[in-house]
């Protein structure tokens, strides 16, 4: 189940890549009635999509090239780094490697052996979503 009381190994964070993101704000919107708040240049365009002032989920545009439309789940780690290398010990891989989001976290996405991907989030001053 999804909450917001965040463990290790817990989903603490989801966001939408997409090549049409204004598209897909108008959809959420309709659907659920979110609102999307686009974040600074320093974040390459991410934004969080928004209920009542409580983050939801957050998105960015992505071109074909980069990554085919998708939603991504994150779970928490204490140490981004270590979780790789141990995905990797077990024969997983990460397509992309373990960076800093500025001062918010530290986040990586890994592949298990099939192929399937997840996102890993180490909370800095972002701790997750506010509301599940």
């Amino acid at each position: 189940m999804l909450t917001t009381r965040f463990v290790d190994g817990s989903p603490n964070w989801l966001d939408l890549g997409t090549p049409h993101l204004d598209v897909a704000v108008s959809f959420y919107s309709g659907l659920f009635g979110w609102q999307f708040q686009t974040g600074g240049p320093e974040v390459g365009g991410y934004g969080l999509f928004q209920l009542d002032g409580r983050t939801v989920a957050g998105g960015m545009t992505v071109t074909s090239d980069q990554a085919p439309p998708s939603w991504t789940v994150y779970f928490q780690t204490q140490d981004a780094d270590a979780t790789v290398q141990a995905a990797e010990q077990v024969g997983g891989s990460a397509p992309f490697r373990p960076m800093d989001v500025t001062d918010l976290g530290r986040m990586a996405v890994i592949a298990d052996p099939a192929g399937a991907t997840f996102g890993l989030w180490q909370p800095g001053r972002n701790k997750g979503l506010d509301l599940a």
